[in-house]
């Protein structure tokens, strides 16, 4: 073995769970920024991990189609609004559970307020930020050949 060799579990061993688990970023929604004429930056945060195994009923299951046929189904749209139900926090609360914010939007839950608040793009580019956050999937000019 080389110097460079270093012992994983060693290195594991010398991180926290926090380090691994503990991950956020602050972004900018451009539509709430144009509105009010100034930076509308929130935190995206990861979420616990019960949450995460709560989207799981969201992610891709067999069902029975016409006929007896399996089929994929899948409730993307929930899953992503429930990401950022989740992982959008603004002042180290989760933006969209704000029961004022609720209230005054006449919305009866936080994912009918992600979509009062939020254009579908935003949807979108929000949940892949989430996505990227977690995987450290690097950006493109990071990327090189």
């Amino acid at each position: 073995m080389s110097e460079k060799n270093v012992n994983l579990i060693d290195l594991l061993l010398s991180k926290d769970r926090d380090d691994f688990l503990v991950k956020k970023e602050e972004i900018e929604i451009d539509s709430l920024s144009r509105m009010f004429n100034q930076p509308f930056i929130i935190e995206m945060r990861r979420m616990s991990l019960e949450q995460e195994a709560e989207l799981e009923e969201y992610g891709y299951k067999l069902k029975m189609a016409d006929k007896g046929k399996l089929e994929m189904a899948e409730n993307n749209r929930m899953r992503k609004l429930l990401t950022l139900v989740y992982s959008v926090f603004y002042n180290g609360e989760a933006l969209f559970k704000n029961k004022e914010l609720i209230s005054k939007f006449k919305v009866g839950t936080p994912t009918d307020l992600v979509l009062v608040l939020l254009t579908p793009d935003e949807i979108d580019l929000l949940y892949a930020a989430y996505d990227n956050l977690i995987n450290n999937i690097p950006k493109e000019d990071e990327i090189k050949n």
